[in-house]
């Protein structure tokens, strides 16, 4: 590889805070406010335009269950958000204590997230800044973030760091160990659009006289707006061009937004793809792009109510379903989550569909908990073996690769993320690591936030 030497050079100090959070996304904001109401002083770093990540930017457009089919286990900030949205008016109408997934809008879900950063005193963000760099002093000891926008290279210094970037972007730069995902073996990438001109009523007609297309476990939920995550039946008998033959058996999952006419579309875009890869990543939001619009060509030949379907607008950021993740001083385990493992230093509870996307981009398969049942996340999935003064949250949490379709969901992960901010607050606050934090004493902070523990 042709190198280039810098040259060293003097950077400006930009702050110093108690808590610095890299990434402001599905975690890393539920972190921000977390330890900023902890009393922290805190520093939150995006690079996109808004917080919240796949809630927002994504396009998501829906959360999993915040219950376990019977009672809210999801509770603390993630709920409050939820209770905000709702106020807004801004929620599809559904009873959150039982249903699998609560459908909210997006723009509304931004302006909840802006009002509460702006309510607190004690939390600043930056957005459009990269983490360049970790700094690094001592036995391996976390000091703070080299950042990188257009006011130019700078340092941040934090008595606590937290690493909510998603792709252990900050173990990497700090030493921390951790798992480098086979991307041949990973997850399938998706760009999330919204489409608008579809008859929705004529749709759900078709699916109504149709209910073999859909998934088995449909029948166990009250409210559901999806209707496929194929359109193999649908298709069937139905010729198609050469080029949109790969639709026949793929990934395709879509389901109604709050506005007449809109459905929002979510299908594998690419395959085998390298998260950190800027190349791999590029490419891959081509092909996303190519495959949206392919899609919706097949929509408008045979599927009911969208012959005039329309692309509003894709996600500002692409989704990547896995890439590294921390070798933590605990690792979760497929069986912890089936088994709804008790933990002592348990800090969130999921009760999720536990999903496998095929490496192929193909197939998807989905584990549903019996209803009552929930699985715990342990504190110490989220604290490196051999860094200090460090803490990894969200999707990149130390969890074997075949849990992660249980732990990596935005529930789970605001969960994680609450968690995170109330130990790097203590963190800060004590002069301590996080290996060194009292379980008994973070629990009880996160009860005071209202988090539910079983």
């Amino acid at each position: 590889m042709k190198t280039f030497g810098e040259a060293p050079r003097v950077i400006p100090v930009y702050g110093d805070y108690d808590v610095v959070i890299a990434g402001g996304g599905t975690a890393g904001f539920v972190s921000a406010i977390a330890a900023a109401r902890s009393g922290a002083k805190t520093l939150v770093l995006e690079r996109l335009d808004c917080l919240g990540g796949l809630l927002t930017a994504g396009l998501m457009s829906k959360t999993d269950c915040l219950n376990d089919m019977q009672k809210l286990i999801v509770r603390g900030i993630p709920l409050e958000i939820i209770e905000r949205v709702k106020a807004r008016h801004a929620i599809v109408d559904c009873n959150i204590d039982e249903e699998a997934f609560v459908i909210y809008d997006v723009e509304q879900a931004k302006g909840v997230i802006n009002e509460m950063i702006l309510e607190e005193p004690n939390l600043e963000v930056l957005y459009y800044t990269w983490v360049a760099d970790a700094i690094i002093k001592g036995d391996s000891v976390v000091k703070g973030l080299i950042v990188e926008n257009k006011s130019g290279r700078q340092a941040v210094y934090g008595k606590c760091v937290i690493d909510a970037t998603g792709d252990a972007d900050v173990c990497v730069f700090s030493g921390a160990k951790y798992f480098d995902v086979d991307p041949g073996k990973t997850y399938p990438v998706s760009l999330i659009a919204k489409i608008g001109g579809v008859d929705v009523d004529k749709l759900r007609a078709y699916y109504a006289e149709h209910p073999d297309y859909r998934g088995t476990f449909y029948k166990t939920w009250k409210y559901f707006p999806f209707h496929t995550y194929r359109i193999d039946k649908e298709l069937e008998g139905k010729p198609l061009p050469e080029h949109l033959e790969y639709l026949r058996d793929w990934f395709v999952i879509f389901h109604e937004t709050l506005r007449k006419g809109e459905i929002v579309l979510n299908m594998t875009g690419a395959t085998e793809v390298d998260g950190t890869n800027a190349k791999e990543i590029s490419n891959a939001q081509s092909l996303s792009r190519i495959r949206i619009e392919q899609c919706l060509e097949v929509f408008r030949m045979y599927m009911p109510g969208c012959e005039n379907c329309y692309l509003i607008t894709t996600a500002s950021t692409l989704g990547v379903r896995g890439s590294r993740q921390l070798d933590g001083m605990y690792t979760v385990t497929l069986d912890d989550l089936l088994s709804a493992r008790e933990f002592e230093d348990t800090v969130c509870r999921g009760s999720s569909l536990i999903g496998y996307h095929s490496p192929d981009g193909k197939n998807s398969e989905f584990i549903i908990l019996e209803p009552g049942s929930s699985f715990c996340m342990p504190y110490f999935c989220m604290v490196p073996q051999n860094v200090k003064s460090l803490l990894v949250t969200g999707r990149c949490v130390s969890v074997e690769h075949n849990a992660m379709g249980g732990t990596r969901v935005i529930p789970v992960c605001m969960g994680l993320g609450q968690a995170a901010g109330v130990a790097a607050a203590l963190c800060a606050k004590k002069g301590i690591s996080p290996a060194d934090v009292s379980v008994s004493e973070l629990r009880e902070k996160l009860l005071d936030q209202g988090v539910y523990l079983g």
